[in-house]
């Protein structure tokens, strides 16, 4: 019996001694890798596998084997988030003025409009009407390209942005002026930021560029600040024709292939006018008003080419209200 009990604590004994002296004998994945030593594809495997099965886990150990040194990887380019058309050589103001315009062929297409109105002068007049109107309308798609855009769209809306922000920083009057131009018709100004916009109107004046008139007459003329009080009498309804026509009066292109011209034909279906001021009075403004702004039109062209300008979009008095 007792050597029964002898050989059975020997057993158990041996197989103690084997179960501690075993695991240290095998190799681990962390310990017992020596230094340059190739790591077994089944250790990496198990622990990618271990790394990937956890939800704690996070990527390092196995990333590792990826990584490109920083110090000899190429650095990553900047994306390019600007708008390919601020990229043409094309002035800020410039550019504004095509993003407006040319916004208008976006919309739907007047030519059947104008089909309907041409059929009642009889065939031969209305080849008159057409012809042009086919020549102006080719020459405008041409002309804006890419600047064609739906103007309540976000690119045409930021890039809109982009552009008046330049106008504002450049040193070229007409730029300034055309910004001023895009936002006043959507911002309320105070008796001091009007004070600016009148010295900016009359610098405008004089400075010896017919082709600026017509900008004054658009800052003038837009709802927000067209009013007396602010932008002295000159201001509202009726402005862009009368500082257009002193632009025409000055040297600026308005014959019969102006841009202007072409413009209020490709967008409006006036066409066959032998110049622009002929259509701005036919298709605008009644006789009336033609009279006023030809009154003002030699009052003003006068002071121009004399230099006196100072003072002449100083504010008038409110009537008081009853």
């Amino acid at each position: 019996m007792r050597q029964r009990r002898a050989g059975l604590l020997v057993l158990v004994a041996a197989v103690a001694f084997t179960a501690w002296w075993l695991p240290a004998q095998l190799p681990t994945t962390v310990a017992r890798v020596t230094p340059g030593a190739p790591v077994q594809q089944a250790a990496a495997t198990d622990t990618t596998t271990s790394a990937a099965s956890s939800p704690s886990a996070t990527a390092p150990s196995v990333a590792t084997a990826n990584r490109v040194d920083t110090a000899t990887a190429p650095a990553a380019a900047p994306i390019d988030s600007v708008d390919p058309l601020l990229q043409k050589d094309l002035a800020p103001g410039e550019a504004l003025r095509m993003l407006q315009w040319c916004g208008e062929l976006t919309g739907s297409d007047p030519t059947l409009l104008f089909e309907q109105q041409w059929q009642w002068l009889g065939d031969e007049a209305a080849a008159l009407e057409r012809k042009p109107y086919a020549e102006a309308r080719a020459w405008a798609i041409e002309r804006c390209g890419e600047w064609a855009l739906v103007p309540d769209s976000d690119r045409a809306a930021a890039l809109k942005a982009q552009l008046i922000e330049r106008a504002r920083q450049s040193t070229d009057i007409r730029d300034r002026l055309r910004a001023l131009a895009a936002t006043t018709g959507s911002i309320e100004i105070d008796a001091n930021q009007a004070i600016s916009m009148r010295q900016m109107l009359e610098q405008a004046l004089l400075a010896g560029r017919p082709e600026l008139l017509a900008d004054v007459g658009r800052v003038l003329e837009n709802s927000l600040v067209a009013r007396a009080d602010l932008l002295g009498p000159y201001a509202g309804y009726g402005a862009v024709t009368l500082f257009s026509l002193l632009g025409c009066d000055l040297g600026a292109p308005c014959g019969g292939d102006s841009d202007a011209l072409r413009r209020s034909c490709a967008l409006r279906g006036y066409c066959g006018y032998p110049d622009y001021e002929t259509m701005l009075f036919d298709a605008y403004h009644g006789a009336r008003a033609r009279e006023l702004i030809q009154s003002h039109r030699a009052d003003l062209l006068r002071r121009i080419r004399a230099g006196d300008v100072v003072g002449l979009f100083d504010p008038l008095p409110l009537p008081p209200k009853p």
